[in-house]
């Protein structure tokens, strides 16, 4: 994918929000993201689920964090 584009691209996986069906309503709980750019080496989450990617390289992050891990 990234071989074909031109010039520095990052990509980020990031659902909405989640919607627990139990709940049947919007909840805060932290949402499953995966990043990938130029250079950037993988940590060693192999699964994307909530549990997993809390436990990659990039932890929890709160407000704009993960935009500038984005773009930075």
């Amino acid at each position: 994918f990234f071989e074909k584009m031109k010039g520095d691209v990052a990509a980020a996986i990031i659902p909405d929000h989640p919607v627990p069906v139990k709940q049947r309503k919007h909840t805060r709980t932290p949402v499953p993201f995966a990043i990938m750019k130029p250079g950037m080496k993988p940590d060693s989450v192999q699964v994307y689920d909530e549990v997993s990617c809390l436990k990659g390289s990039y932890g929890f992050l709160k407000g704009d964090q993960f935009m500038k891990a984005v773009f930075e």
